[in-house]
């Protein structure tokens, strides 16, 4: 048995051992760089030398692990070289009036400071010039050379369309135009045969002019005369307010009396509807047509009204103060618009005889500034028409006149507060006498009511505290009623 073990034991010895694999080789370990030491090395390296910031900025985003370094670069960057507009642009700061904002907040918060400094007004969340604002209330736009267009016009005249008035003709009607008819609803006419198609009330001539625009349910030879009446006034309208535009003002023009007094009440017999809800046309030749609304153009077609019927005596005469003083209180409108107030309008699409106080609360000038301008263009302007030996002050004369002739002057509280009604007899008074109060800012040569009366325009079209303004001129009237009663011979 010890034999056989032993010769096993000497076949396990002798038997060959199996490969055994060489153990792979150890690799050193890499030298271990931390990111924030490189950092800090390259920020030291960096120093003060705004190039070098830069291009350690540009190293930090070229891996996510470096790149919560970068605001840091770029701060340090921007103490060293504050105008680095790469830097700013990084840390998406914005360049505006030769400054950087960090923020659109802190933009906006500048703009709005500069833009009151610099007597600017806000229209629709940008700043503009206040002459711009009755502009672009048209929808205008302004070109390159800084002239105002409809750009609706510019693309129909493109298209070889004409004006016929405001009534846009196809290029293949207008033939028609040149025969010297007249485009009525779908119909051709004959001017006589249009003038009485825009005798009813609901489709007046509507008719541009230089400065002015008429709604005339008159003849067209009457509106045309009623529109060199209101071209004359916007010189002394724009005179009494220092406001100048290239915006024709409209105003409506009645055939007479009686169809001015159907088309301030309403006549449902051409489903007219009521526009004057105060009903001041039995107290005045020239009103305001409040409620007139177009809603399916989305139009507020709000102006002064009058009439004038040449079948009259001394129809003429009349209307000369009839026009201008529509035309005034149109001018007004558009120089200080109740625009909240007519927007609500529209979003209920529907107009309610309470609108006329939400207009008259939404404006920023009081009433008596509206009717009081309007009265010194029509009853208190100088006319520089008259022929030689003819008497330019024949109008203040005449408004004097009748102030003497129903009691003379009221007291000034009662002027300014103006409380004018159908029911109020005074009303026609109240109306002359505010233009008197404008007449006496505008041509009395009192340095200090001028200046405050300068000062409330000057608010209104910057945006100012007009409501303090003309507290001011009031105080300053008060102060004058001697000078004023001089003025006026009262």
């Amino acid at each position: 048995m010890e034999s056989i073990a032993l010769l096993l034991l000497l076949s396990l010895s002798t038997t060959p051992p199996a490969e055994v694999a060489e153990p792979l080789p150890v690799a050193s370990p890499a030298p271990l760089v931390l990111v924030q030491d490189d950092f800090n090395d390259q920020m030291k390296a960096a120093g003060d030398d705004a190039e070098k910031l830069w291009a350690l900025y540009q190293w930090t985003q070229e891996d996510k692990k470096r790149s919560k370094y970068a605001k840091r670069v770029l701060i340090k960057l921007l103490k060293v070289d504050p105008e680095h507009a790469e830097g700013h642009a990084a840390l998406g700061h914005t360049r505006f009036d030769d400054q950087w904002f960090e923020t659109d907040r802190e933009l906006e918060t500048y703009k709005k400071k500069r833009a009151l400094e610099l007597g600017l007004v806000d229209w629709k969340g940008e700043w503009v010039e206040p002459d711009d604002l009755p502009y672009l209330r048209k929808g205008l736009q302004k070109d390159s050379r800084g002239l105002w267009f409809d750009p609706e016009v510019k693309k129909k005249l493109a298209e070889g369309w004409v004006q016929q008035d405001l009534v846009w003709i196809a290029p293949d009607e207008k033939a028609n135009v040149e025969k010297g008819l007249w485009k009525c609803g779908t119909k051709w006419l004959s001017l006589e045969e249009a003038d009485e198609f825009h005798s009813y009330l609901g489709e007046p001539w509507i008719i541009p002019d230089g400065k002015a625009v008429a709604h005339s349910f008159a003849s067209r030879a009457t509106a045309q005369r009623a529109l060199a009446i209101a071209n004359q006034a916007y010189f002394d309208v724009s005179k009494a307010t220092g406001t100048n535009s290239d915006l024709p003002v409209p105003f409506a023009l009645t055939r007479d009396q009686e169809q001015f007094l159907k088309f301030c009440d309403g006549d449902e017999e051409y489903d007219h509807p009521m526009l004057e809800p105060r009903a001041l046309s039995t107290q005045l030749r020239a009103t305001y047509a409040d409620l007139w609304f177009d809603f399916e153009n989305k139009r507020y077609l709000g102006m002064g009204a009058t009439f004038w019927d040449p079948a009259v005596e001394h129809a003429d005469k009349y209307a000369i103060n009839d026009v201008r003083m529509a035309y005034g209180l149109s001018f007004m409108e558009t120089l200080d618009p109740a625009t909240k107030a007519i927007d609500e309008v529209f979003a209920r699409k529907e107009v309610e005889p309470r609108f006329v106080l939400d207009r008259i609360n939404g404006r920023q000038l009081p009433e008596w500034i509206h009717f009081g301008v309007a009265a010194y263009t029509s009853r208190w302007f100088i006319d520089t028409s008259v022929g030689q030996g003819g008497n330019p002050n024949w109008a203040p004369q005449w408004s004097a006149t009748n102030i003497r002739s129903q009691g003379n002057l009221d007291p000034l509280n009662t002027i300014l507060e103006f409380q004018i009604a159908a029911d109020n007899t005074n009303t026609n008074k109240l109306v002359n006498e505010a233009g008197l109060l404008v007449a006496f800012c505008v041509d009395g040569k009192d340095v200090a009511v001028t200046q405050k009366w300068n000062a409330v325009f000057d608010a209104l079209r910057k945006g100012g505290d007009v409501q303090s303004a003309v507290g001011e001129l009031r105080k300053t009237f008060l102060k004058s009623e001697d000078a004023l009663r001089a003025f006026a011979k009262l």
